[in-house]
């Protein structure tokens, strides 16, 4: 009888190597892109989507104080140029 993790080989498909380098190690400059548009008007697909990569780059040994400082300040940017926009009257 095979292991348990036999009946799963094959499921799983590798990132293609056409993938962007900026997708597979966003580091600080892409989880603060996100992060304003996440919080500004730009709709983002997928909710919480700055939380999801700001794991993935820390899971990948990324500096932990650097990319939380990062998340904050683009999810503050964003806020802030939404309300700017609200204020103006958009």
């Amino acid at each position: 009888m095979g292991s348990f993790s036999e009946g799963f080989q094959g499921t799983l498909t590798p990132v293609p190597a056409q993938a962007p380098p900026w997708l597979m190690h966003p580091g600080a400059h892409g989880l603060l892109t996100v992060a304003i548009a996440d919080s500004s008007v730009v709709p983002v697909p997928l909710t919480g989507s700055s939380d999801l990569i700001l794991l993935w780059s820390v899971a990948r040994n990324g500096n932990p104080w650097l990319l939380a400082a990062t998340i904050v300040s683009g999810s503050t940017l964003g806020g802030f140029s939404r309300w700017e926009l609200g204020k103006v009257g958009g």
